[in-house]
């Protein structure tokens, strides 16, 4: 990341900052919390200097009082376009659930302004995540040109799960199918460990890819060694679990299946799983991962639990969210996305030429599919 503080003064919003180097995005971390106001993870430096690339950075975006003090802040993800050089997408992750109510306003207001003032910017996209009140969001974002998006990227009917009860009555409040696999996994002797280790990188990812497949899901491969190293670092913010079939083979190709969680204040998330068979034996292996994270949420202060997403409507991902009703059936809309537009014409260039860069590749996919032509003429002089 570029190791500098870029102070940004516009007339129209409420004055701020944008950060991106890590002393000061600590900083207004460390204020934010001290004041009743921790971020969530994906607005945290952690996550931040983990999930950056060549082709990804962060900044900090930051409305302050008239002391100079910050009232709010969000984490923007800047990603460079493939298609069009010199040209980027903005996103802000998870807007809403853990940010303090008063500051919508002005961070909605702050990031129109922002875009408005950088020529570079095909798309701006706004992920809003609350239980309650996504009305009062989705209106500060509607006074700044902001349109709801027909069919958003992020899920916007969750499960979630009350873990202010006791353990032993959250096992009660379970189906009684999710009870019966937990014991038989128990009762198997199979061994569940959590996973810090960047040397399980290339199997997690293996493993993901292993059940989009089979489920026909569709998101963002993982970045192995990050969120791993994010989970040694921050065990508080991050856990990936691993199962394996025995305890006495620990080895990355014993891994059978992983799950990983994050923590966003008051509630964690479901983020992400993969498992494959353990050959010779039926054994239900995600329920033990799930149930571990469940746990590890409650140990660190959440007080409710999402799914990470459920259907409503039969279709390909029926499978895993029928898995995520024996854990719960208290079904909540949470999710909906909103987008700026502040360059229509660029933007329509950039789709172009992503469609035709896509044509390509599969035209190219299926030469090499045929081989090489033979020549009807060969040995002939």
């Amino acid at each position: 990341m570029a190791q500098s503080e870029v102070t940004v003064r516009a007339p129209s919003a409420t004055p701020g900052r944008v950060l991106d180097q890590r002393a000061d995005w600590l900083a207004v971390e460390s204020g934010l919390h001290a004041a009743g106001i921790p971020l969530p993870l994906y607005h945290r430096w952690a996550w931040a200097e983990s999930h950056t690339s060549s082709s990804r950075k962060f900044q900090l975006i930051t409305i302050d009082d008239a002391d100079g003090l910050p009232v709010g802040a969000f984490a923007l993800q800047i990603d460079r376009s493939r298609t069009l050089p010199g040209h980027v997408f903005w996103q802000v992750q998870r807007f809403g659930e853990g940010l303090p109510e008063r500051s919508w306003p002005g961070l909605a207001a702050r990031l129109h302004s922002l875009a408005q003032n950088d020529t570079r910017i095909l798309k701006v996209s706004v992920r809003i995540f609350a239980r309650q009140q996504r009305d009062q969001i989705a209106a500060a974002f509607a006074r700044h040109s902001f349109s709801p998006l027909d069919h958003p990227h992020s899920y916007r009917h969750t499960l979630t799960l009350d873990l202010t009860p006791p353990e032993d009555e959250l096992l009660a409040s379970l189906h009684k199918t999710a009870r019966k696999n937990l014991r038989e996994t128990e009762k198997a002797g199979i061994s569940v460990h959590p996973l810090t280790n960047e040397r399980y990188a290339a199997r997690i990812q293996t493993l993901q890819a292993e059940a989009l497949r089979r489920t026909g899901g569709n998101t963002e491969p993982l970045k192995g060694e990050a969120i791993l190293r994010l989970s040694r670092e921050h065990p508080d913010l991050s856990r990936i679990i691993g199962l394996f079939a025995s305890p006495e083979d620990t080895s990355p190709e014993s891994l059978v299946g992983f799950a990983w969680g994050c923590m966003h204040t008051t509630h964690a998330e479901y983020r992400a799983a993969g498992t494959s068979r353990i050959p010779g034996r039926n054994l239900a292996i995600s329920y033990p991962l799930l149930w571990d994270l469940i746990l590890w949420a409650r140990r660190h202060g959440a007080t409710w639990f999402d799914f990470g997403g459920v259907t409503i409507e039969t279709g390909e991902l029926q499978g895993i969210s029928d898995f995520k009703r024996y854990f719960s059936r208290q079904v909540e809309e949470v999710g909906e996305e909103w987008a700026l537009v502040p360059n229509p014409r660029r933007l329509r260039l950039a789709t172009l030429a992503g469609d035709g860069a896509r044509v390509a590749a599969s035209l190219v996919k299926r030469a090499k599919a045929f081989g090489p032509a033979t020549s009807s003429t060969e040995g002939h002089s």
